[in-house]
């Protein structure tokens, strides 16, 4: 298992934290499970809708 470092803004993190605890799991969790399913862009855009922007963004540029 590798350890990241990730930079993110005071309040994406703030909202991240607080959709975690909302969902009952943690922070750490929610961005591992989106890191290991970024293949399958749709179904982790359906799973964490916070992230929909970001992985959508992410889906366009690797087309590129």
């Amino acid at each position: 298992m590798k350890n990241i470092t990730v930079a993110i803004s005071n309040q994406g993190y703030q909202d991240a934290r607080v959709w975690a605890a909302e969902h009952r799991t943690s922070l750490s969790k929610t961005v591992a499970f989106i890191l290991e399913n970024l293949r399958d862009i749709p179904m982790a855009s359906r799973a964490f809708p916070l992230a929909k922007p970001s992985l959508t963004r992410l889906s366009e540029s690797a087309r590129q």
